[in-house]
């Protein structure tokens, strides 16, 4: 056996039997459906511990793209949790958009709209409208990347901002980077926004979606990244 095999092999053996297992077994309560939001170190789980929208959204693509490479019953299942409890739980069917944070009953901690978080969703469904041929999912991708650009998108200056309150109003502070004393837009928001961009252009391809992805890598091409030295530019 090759040296890659070899590789494939080990690793394909800790993503299967390690990490997703782990998951699939010690993350998600069967008897509540429900993902626990914290273990310890001690692996006790906490199931009063709230629920993160970008915990769930990762889970969700995390599940989706494992059952694409090893389509297995378990995967798909931890998959369609993953999602009913995203679209059912931190869906805010008033003003649309995603809550921050929710507890295991699925009522809002932190209904701010973090635009990290967002994409996180866009990333997620796109994935799972994709692997699976869900097309609500794919609607739903499709609904939240308006959402972004009309209310994250900065029309004066371009890029986006952080977050907003529920209602998409006010600036609400951002949770992602505190401590620099809640950042108007950052490195961090606008990568994962071009990551979920990306894939919702995969899931289906428009002229606005590979247009705003352009518009993004210009971002990073002019204003995120060093020309001479290839570092992030500092503030």
């Amino acid at each position: 056996m090759k040296d890659h095999e070899i590789l494939y092999k080990e690793f394909a053996g800790e993503l299967t039997d390690n990490i997703l297992n782990y998951w699939a077994t010690k993350v998600y309560d069967p008897r509540r459906k429900i993902f626990f939001g914290l273990i310890g170190p001690d692996e006790r789980s906490d199931p009063a511990a709230p629920l993160g929208c970008v915990l769930i959204s990762r889970i969700v693509w995390t599940f989706a793209a494992a059952w694409r490479q090893y389509p297995t019953a378990l995967y798909r299942t931890m998959a369609d949790e993953a999602f009913r409890i995203l679209t059912t739980h931190f869906h805010d069917k008033e003003y649309g958009g995603y809550f921050w944070e929710v507890t295991p009953e699925g009522i809002p901690t932190n209904d701010s709209k973090q635009f990290y978080a967002q994409s996180f969703v866009i990333y997620a469904l796109s994935e799972y409208a994709r692997v699976f041929s869900h097309a609500e999912a794919g609607d739903m991708a499709v609904a939240l990347f308006r959402l972004l650009e009309k209310h994250a998108a900065d029309p004066l200056h371009g890029g986006y901002f952080e977050a907003a309150s529920r209602d998409w109003r006010a600036t609400a502070p951002d949770f992602i980077t505190p401590a620099k004393g809640h950042s108007r837009k950052s490195m961090n928001t606008h990568l994962h926004i071009l990551e979920a961009y990306t894939n919702l252009y995969r899931m289906k391809p428009e002229p606005e979606v590979a247009a705003r992805i352009a518009h993004i890598l210009d971002l990073f091409t002019d204003h995120i990244i060093n020309r001479e030295n290839r570092h992030f530019l500092r503030p």
